[in-house]
C-alpha cells in the first residue's frame, strides 16, 4: 500500500514538472514519413540498393538542418554540404500547406538535383553529379502551429573525401599552370587540355571489375593516379575546361553497346563531342584527336542517354552536326568570335567572365551584328557590359545566367535599341538598366499636360507643363498660380459671452471649409438693479447683447426685473429673438393696436405665425399683464407647436385638457423652466 502511494506520488510529481517545461518542447510532432533510394545511372550496372548507404531514422547527431521556404534555397545549402564530401546531408522545408505525396514523392530528388545541375563552377554541377554513386534518404513531416516542416536526411556514397578533393585542387592548379594557357586562343586550350588528359590517363584495367574500388570512377583518379575508367576521363576533361573558362559537360550513354561516358565542349557558339578515354588508347599510334572537336554525324557508336535528348538538353546545349574546322572559331579581346557573310558574330566568352565586358564594333575587321547563341551564358559575375550599336540581334541563352548583370552601355539611340532582335532566355539583359550614347531624335507630336494643380486657399497651383508623351521632355514649363486666400464667411456665435466670460464667434471658410475663431467680449452690465448674483444675471445680459437688441431696459439704468410683462412687451421680445422679420400682411384685426406703436410688427408677425390670436378676434389687450401660462405657449408656438417626448406632468395645476399643458410639458423637456415647485406650474401667476 505504501509503495502504491509513493508511485502515485512520483506521477503527480512528474506531471507537475513537466507543465513546467515550455510549450514547444512538445508542440511539433511527427505526423508522416518515408523514404527512397537513388542509384546514379551511370553505375546501375554495378551498384544496386545494397551499395547504397540507408539513412537512419533520425539526422545525424548534433547536425542541424536548416529550413527553408523555397526549394532553390534548400538545393543551395545541400550543393554546399556536398561539396564539403558531407555524408550525412541534411536540409528541411517549411510549408504552410500539407500535401505528402508531393513532399514526399518529388522534393527530395527536385531538391538533389538542383543542388547537382550545371553552373559553370568547376567543382559543382557534374563533378558533384557523377562523384556520387547514390543516396538513401529518410524524410519525415513535422507540424506545428499550421506550419508543417519536412525533413530530408540524405546518407550519399561520396567516392572521394574532402581531404582528397583538397589534393585535386591544389592539382588543378599544378597542371593548367604547366599547360601555359594564357595567350592561347580558345581551340588552342581546349586542344591542350584534351591532349594533356588523353596521354596522362590509362584506363583502368585492373580495377574495372572491382566493385568495391569506386575511386576509379572519379576526376581524382585520372589525375593524381593517371588511371581511371572512362567516367573519370570525362569528370577531368571537365574540370579543366571550366577551371580555363571553357563551358563543357558530361555526356553519359554507351559506347560500342556498353555504358560509357564522354564530354561535349563550346567553341564558336556551339558544342562538340570529345572522347579522351577512347582517344587515350590511340596516344600511342599518334592518332589521339580522333574522337576531338566532333559533330554527332561523325562520332560513330556513342549514344546519349534519353535525359541527353530531350530538348530541355539540346536547347541549353546545342551540338554541331559537323566536325570543327580549325581556325573558324577566332579569339580577340577575349572573345571567341566568327565571321559570316562580312559581318562578326561573338560566338563566346570565358564563364568566368565578372565585372564589365565590352564588345567592340569590330572583330578580325568585320563589323559586329550579333551576339550568339550563349555568348554570355553563366557569367555570374558579370555587372555590366557595353555593345556597339553595330549589333541588331542578340540569340538564345546569352546572357542567360548573368545574375548579376545590372548596367548596359549602348552605343547607339534608344530607338536603335528598341529595333534589335532579343530572342529568348535573355531575362537579365531586358532587365538591367539602359544607357545610350547619343539622345533619340524626337518629333514631340503628342503633348501632355503634367504636374497641374488647382490653387487651394493657402497653397499655390500650377498651371502644368506641357510634356512630350514619347521621349519625356518637357517642351513648355508652367507658371504657378498664387493661393487663394479664405473666404470667410458672417461667423456664428459658437459660445454666448457672459458677464463673466468671453464669447466665442466662429467664421467658415465657404471654399476649403477651414474654420477660425474670434473672441466675444464679456458683457457689460449697464443696470444697477441687475445684481451678479442674480439667476436671471446672464439672460438679461444676453438680451441686451443681442442684434438686433431684445432689450433695452429703461433710460434711467435700470431694467426692472420684478416688473410684470405685458403681452405687448412678450411678443416684442419674441419678434426681436427672431429677427425682426417684416410680417407678410399688413391688415390689422387689432383696434387696440395701431402703426405707430412699438409693438405694432411684433403683433401682426405673432398673429401671422399662430403665436397668439389676440385676446378676441378684434382686440389684442398689449397693455394686459402676461400670465406665466400664455407666455410659455407663445414660446412653444413659435417653435412650431413641438410635441413633447413625454405625456409625464408632474404638475398638479396643469390640467391635461389646458391649451398651455403640452407647451408646459415641452418646456419642462427643453430646461426653460422648472416650475414654481416640483409640482406646481402657477400657470395663472404673472411673468415678470
Amino acid at each position: 500500500m505504501n509503495r502504491t502511494k509513493r508511485m502515485i506520488a512520483v506521477l503527480l510529481a512528474l506531471i507537475l514538472m513537466l507543465g513546467l517545461l515550455p510549450f514547444g518542447a512538445f508542440a511539433q510532432q511527427e505526423l508522416a514519413s518515408s523514404s527512397a533510394v537513388y542509384i546514379n545511372p551511370a553505375y546501375a550496372d554495378v551498384l544496386d540498393e545494397s551499395d547504397i548507404p540507408q539513412p537512419g531514422a533520425r539526422k545525424a547527431a548534433g547536425q542541424t538542418a536548416a529550413a527553408y521556404t523555397t526549394i532553390e534555397e534548400a538545393a543551395l545549402d545541400v550543393r554546399e554540404q556536398l561539396k564539403n564530401r558531407t555524408e550525412t546531408v541534411v536540409v528541411s522545408l517549411s510549408t504552410a500547406v500539407r500535401d505528402d505525396d508531393y513532399y514526399f514523392d518529388t522534393v527530395y530528388e527536385e531538391i538533389y538535383n538542383l543542388a547537382v545541375a550545371h553552373t559553370g563552377v568547376p567543382t559543382e554541377g557534374d563533378s558533384l553529379a557523377w562523384e556520387v554513386g547514390g543516396y538513401g534518404v529518410q524524410m519525415a513531416l513535422r507540424g506545428s502551429g499550421g506550419v508543417y516542416t519536412y525533413t530530408y536526411t540524405y546518407s550519399v556514397a561520396h567516392y572521394t573525401t574532402l581531404a582528397q578533393e583538397q589534393e585535386m585542387d591544389a592539382l588543378v592548379a599544378a597542371t593548367l599552370s604547366s599547360l601555359s594557357l594564357d595567350g592561347m586562343t580558345r581551340e588552342q586550350k581546349i586542344r591542350a587540355i584534351y591532349s594533356f588528359v588523353s596521354h596522362h590517363v590509362t584506363y583502368d584495367e585492373a580495377n574495372l571489375n572491382n566493385a568495391s574500388y569506386t575511386l576509379k570512377y572519379t576526376a581524382y583518379a585520372a589525375l593524381a593516379n593517371g588511371t581511371a575508367v572512362c567516367q573519370g576521363y570525362a569528370l577531368l576533361v571537365y574540370r579543366l575546361m571550366l577551371e580555363a573558362g571553357i563551358d563543357c559537360r558530361f555526356i553519359g550513354g554507351t559506347g560500342n553497346g556498353g555504358g560509357h561516358g564522354w564530354n561535349i565542349v563550346k567553341l564558336g557558339g556551339i558544342y562538340y563531342c570529345e572522347d579522351a578515354t577512347w582517344d587515350s588508347e590511340y596516344v600511342s599510334h599518334g592518332c589521339e584527336h580522333r574522337y576531338e572537336l566532333k559533330g554527332l554525324d561523325n562520332f560513330e557508336d556513342h549514344i546519349r542517354d534519353p535525359e541527353y535528348e530531350d530538348e530541355t538538353f539540346t536547347s541549353a546545349f546545342p551540338t554541331s552536326d559537323s566536325d570543327y574546322v580549325s581556325g573558324s572559331a577566332m579569339d580577340q579581346d577575349g572573345l571567341t568570335y566568327i565571321v559570316d557573310n562580312g559581318s562578326a558574330i561573338v560566338t563566346e566568352s570565358d564563364v568566368f567572365r565578372s565585372g564589365a565586358a565590352e564588345i567592340p564594333a569590330e572583330l578580325g575587321g568585320a563589323p559586329v551584328s550579333a551576339i550568339g547563341f550563349g555568348a554570355f551564358n553563366r557569367c555570374s559575375g558579370l555587372t555590366s557590359v557595353s555593345i556597339p550599336a553595330t549589333v541588331t540581334a542578340v540569340d538564345d541563352y546569352a546572357f542567360s545566367g548573368c545574375s548579376a548583370l545590372t548596367d548596359v552601355w549602348f552605343g547607339g539611340t534608344e530607338a536603335e535599341w528598341d529595333q534589335i532582335a532579343v530572342d529568348s532566355h535573355n531575362e537579365p539583359l531586358l532587365n538591367a538598366a539602359i544607357h545610350y550614347a547619343e539622345p533619340s531624335v524626337c518629333v514631340h507630336d503628342e503633348l501632355i499636360l503634367s504636374g497641374a494643380a488647382e490653387p487651394t486657399c493657402t497653397e499655390s497651383g500650377y498651371t502644368g507643363d506641357l510634356v512630350c508623351a514619347a521621349c519625356g521632355e518637357t517642351i513648355e514649363s508652367g507658371s504657378s498660380v498664387p493661393a487663394l486666400g479664405h473666404s470667410w464667411d458672417e461667423g456664428v456665435v459658437t459660445q454666448q459671452p457672459t458677464g463673466s466670460a468671453e464669447g466665442v464667434k466662429t467664421f467658415t471658410c465657404t471654399a476649403c471649409g477651414e474654420t477660425r475663431t474670434e473672441a466675444i467680449p464679456k458683457l457689460m452690465n449697464p443696470f444697477r438693479d441687475v445684481a451678479d448674483s442674480k439667476f436671471y444675471h446672464d439672460a438679461v445680459l444676453w438680451a441686451v447683447s443681442q442684434e438686433p437688441q431684445i432689450t433695452s431696459g429703461y433710460a434711467n439704468g435700470t431694467f426692472r426685473p420684478d416688473n410684470t410683462c405685458t403681452r405687448a412687451q412678450v411678443v416684442t421680445f419674441l419678434w426681436r429673438a427672431s429677427g425682426c422679420p417684416e410680417p407678410e400682411t399688413a391688415v390689422n384685426p387689432f383696434h387696440d393696436v395701431k402703426p405707430t406703436d412699438y409693438y405694432y410688427k411684433a403683433v401682426l408677425w405673432a398673429l401671422e405665425n399662430n403665436v397668439t390670436t389676440g385676446k378676441n378676434a378684434t382686440t389684442f389687450d398689449p397693455t394686459g399683464e402676461c400670465t406665466r401660462a400664455q407666455v410659455v405657449t407663445f414660446l412653444w408656438r413659435s417653435e412650431d407647436t413641438p410635441t413633447p417626448g413625454s405625456t409625464a406632468n408632474p404638475f398638479t395645476d396643469v390640467p391635461g385638457g389646458k391649451y398651455y399643458a403640452e407647451a408646459v410639458l415641452w418646456a419642462l423637456e427643453q430646461g426653460i423652466t422648472t416650475g414654481k415647485t416640483a409640482t406646481t406650474f402657477n400657470p395663472d401667476g404673472v411673468c415678470t
